[in-house]
């Protein structure tokens, strides 16, 4: 098993629903990160992608969709529940 230099972080990952950001979740979620998932993804999708990193990963892992990203402020807010399911 690789070391899990980033347990107890939480890293939100853009774009992560599908590519290289899922790629880059996964390799997040393997070093122990949990993990804030983000994409333009369908709920049900979503959830089960969701489901999917936790159980492979074996991290704590929160979804949120469709965030515009213009405005800091908004992207505290819209992620503050998915980082508290993610462990923060």
């Amino acid at each position: 098993m690789a070391a899990r230099f980033l347990a107890g972080k939480v890293a939100l990952v853009t774009g992560s629903t599908s590519g290289i950001g899922a790629g880059i979740a996964r390799s997040l979620g393997r070093a122990g990160a949990n993990l804030v998932i983000n994409g333009l993804i369908k709920d049900a999708e979503g959830e089960a992608l969701r489901k999917q990193f936790e159980k492979e990963l074996g991290v704590k892992v929160g979804l949120t969709q469709r965030m515009g990203w213009k405005r800091g402020s908004k992207i505290r807010h819209a992620a503050a529940p998915s980082c508290q399911g993610a462990g923060r």
